[in-house]
């Protein structure tokens, strides 16, 4: 699982450096704003996209976090692939069709399901909602 910490709560989301995830409504009852959150999403809940596009027209209020291909790991049974990713702020995995072309050191870009991700309270590890 990829996990974002120190992400802070504020206007119902949670703020990172790079991008905000918006807050369910379960969650947000149990948050205060300026709590300390991180945030948790497995990598198949993190597509690749076509990163040429800033964000698809037909994904609006989609999160696309950016970064560049350290590994990528081919899967040609599920026809799809892994791929390891950082930037100056984060890593994280994502996972992809098999066919966008994808190799160590090219740009990625990944759209993030907000209905699939896990929050955690920073400080003490617990789970939120």
């Amino acid at each position: 699982m990829n996990l974002f910490a120190g992400g802070t709560v504020a206007e119902g989301m949670v703020h990172f450096p790079d991008f905000a995830v918006p807050l369910p409504d379960q969650v947000k009852d149990r948050v205060m704003a300026g709590q300390s959150l991180t945030v948790g999403v497995r990598p198949e809940a993190l597509r690749l996209v076509d990163g040429t596009v800033a964000a698809p027209a037909t994904m609006p209020g989609a999160v696309i976090l950016r970064g560049v291909a350290e590994v990528v790991e081919p899967d040609f049974g599920r026809q799809s692939q892994l791929v390891y990713t950082a930037n100056e702020q984060l890593r994280f995995v994502a996972l992809g069709d098999l066919q966008i072309p994808m190799f160590a050191g090219h740009p990625v870009s990944a759209r993030l399901d907000s209905d699939r991700l896990h929050f955690f309270d920073t400080a003490s590890e617990q789970r939120i909602g």
